[in-house]
């Protein structure tokens, strides 16, 4: 269109011009030397002098083309190249998504021949090649993509890791991400990828240690770290309680744990119970009284009449005193009770116990009731306190079904067994 216009132009130019040139004929002389001239008409100069012009613009432009030539057919075939290295590409990640692996390494293969496509040729090779089955050409294609392009190294090694993974060597993984993150340790990615990395392969210290990196990069909400913390401090409580007869080993486990997370009474109560498992008594009734002393919590009242101290006298007395304030409280009761066993106090445990049944009927209350029924001779009575324990753990157990659950924490089972009839809190007969 351009093309046109300008060409409409120049004619209507030219014809103006011609019309112009009559109107005042004349000649132009060309002095060549002292004896040759010529003449010639204004507009056959003038046209001439034209034509020269454009046989010498053409001339230049043809040269100018001839001279460029080479580079112009390297460029055509260049985005030939790149173009037939986009459609590669893109059909090769496509036949990767739908699994056909054998399809989408030939075709990915292609588009590692052009640099714009090699890294994600090379990392797509990769993946197929570990579908097949092939790891040294998967291994091959991720060392090659490093260096495909600039920061390629970054996701050749995320996409290394994934593969590990699925591989079933997440320890693997985990030291290839480590080092990744010590490149760019805001990459959200590679931290999300190293979370579940630890996850799988169980370490659980590294994962207490990446933390807080995960909530202040955003991987994890507030709410999402807090049970991540709890469930990955839980299991490295676990493991410490299972390292030795003593539990220096637990009590380096509890040092991991933030100051702000001992507060929680779930992790408490599972540092206790550890505590009691391996035989100490006054370190976690001190724990516990001054627990309670900063924030009354039935759990934790609980876990004070499972508490042997050692000095059950003292111990049941700092109990007495907190009735004053909770005189009607089941959970304190029971505390009593138990910690009146422990001082073979017969009478007041009973009373401390049936006390406790009236104000909430627990299947444990009832069972330690029995058993204190049965050591003093009142069989009867006692079978009656057992019936009636086991009713309720009926009545609960059917109220369950009913309920659709998800999990049940195996701890809180496992306090229920504990509390169930220790044969430390059994009267002497």
């Amino acid at each position: 269109m351009r093309f046109l216009i300008l060409t409409i132009v120049v004619i209507l130019g030219a014809v103006y011009l011609g019309l112009e040139i009559e109107k005042y004929p004349g000649h132009v002389m060309i002095q060549i030397d002292d004896v040759k001239t010529i003449n010639a008409p204004v507009g056959l100069s003038l046209g001439a002098l034209l034509a020269g012009f454009i046989i010498f613009y053409i001339t230049v432009r043809l040269l100018s083309t001839a001279i460029r030539s080479p580079k112009i057919i390297r460029k055509h075939n260049s985005n030939k190249r790149e173009k037939a290295a986009h459609n590669a590409l893109n059909k090769g990640l496509l036949e990767l998504s739908q699994g056909h692996w054998k399809q989408a390494q030939k075709r990915l293969s292609k588009a590692i021949k052009h640099k714009d496509t090699a890294a994600l040729g090379y990392l797509g090779t990769a993946r197929a090649a570990q579908e097949l089955g092939n790891t040294k050409v998967r291994d091959k294609c991720l060392r090659l993509a490093e260096n495909a392009t600039a920061n390629s190294d970054i996701s050749a090694g995320i996409t290394g890791a994934q593969l590990l993974v699925a591989d079933r060597k997440p320890e693997q993984a985990a030291h290839q991400l480590q080092q990744l993150l010590r490149k760019d340790p805001k990459n959200t990615l590679i931290l999300a990828e190293l979370k579940d990395c630890y996850i799988k392969s169980e370490a659980w210290e590294s994962l207490a240690e990446l933390i807080p990196a995960l909530q202040e990069y955003k991987v994890l909400t507030s709410s999402e770290a807090l049970r991540l913390a709890r469930s990955t401090f839980t299991h490295v409580l676990g493991v410490a309680s299972q390292a030795g007869d003593d539990t220096r080993a637990l009590d380096d486990a509890w040092k991991l744990v933030p100051y702000e997370m001992r507060r929680d009474k779930e992790l408490l109560s599972l540092y206790i119970h550890y505590l009691l498992e391996n035989g100490e008594g006054s370190r976690p009734e001190n724990i516990l009284r001054n627990k309670i002393k900063q924030g009354w919590d039935d759990s934790l009242v609980h876990l004070y009449g499972l508490v042997d101290s050692g000095t059950p006298a003292p111990q049941l007395a700092r109990a007495e005193r907190w009735l004053k304030r909770r005189p009607d409280n089941a959970v304190l009761l029971l505390t009593l009770g138990r910690l009146a066993l422990r001082n073979h106090l017969w009478s007041k445990a009973r009373s401390y116990l049936e006390k406790s049944v009236d104000v909430d009927p627990r299947p444990e209350t009832y069972m330690l009731l029995g058993k204190l029924l049965e050591q003093t001779g009142e069989s009867v009575i006692a079978g009656e306190c057992f019936r009636e324990g086991l009713n309720i753990t009926v009545r609960d157990n059917l109220r369950l079904e009913r309920t659709p659950i998800d999990s049940i924490e195996g701890k809180k089972s496992k306090a229920l067994s504990i509390a169930s009839g220790p044969e430390a809190l059994r009267p002497a007969t």
